[in-house]
C-alpha cells in the first residue's frame, strides 16, 4: 500500500489507522461497514469538521490497518476504544 495518510494507534496488538479531522471539544466516530475503509466516510467527515472533531478509524483488518492472521471478535471493541 501507499503512504497512508492520518495516523496510527497501537491497540491490542495491531497498529491501527485512524483519520481525524477538526477540533473542539465534541467529539463524533465513524466506524465503516465490513470490507469498507476509513477513507469511504471521509468526505463525510469533513462536512462536520467546522463544528466536531471527527475521528475515522480503520477497524481491525481494513484499510491501512494491521491485518491479523486470524481474526477473532474480542479485540474489535476495543481498538476503535483506543483511537
Amino acid at each position: 500500500m501507499n503512504e497512508a495518510p492520518g495516523d496510527f494507534v497501537h491497540a491490542n496488538g495491531i497498529r491501527q489507522h485512524y483519520l481525524e479531522f477538526g477540533s473542539g471539544d465534541r467529539h463524533v466516530v465513524f466506524c465503516h461497514g465490513i470490507t469498507s475503509a476509513a477513507e469511504i466516510l471521509a468526505d463525510r467527515a469533513r462536512l462536520l469538521a467546522e463544528r466536531y472533531h471527527v475521528v475515522v478509524p480503520d477497524l481491525r483488518g481494513h484499510g491501512y490497518s494491521d491485518k491479523p492472521e486470524w481474526p477473532t471478535r474480542e479485540p474489535w471493541s476495543g481498538n476503535p476504544l483506543a483511537v
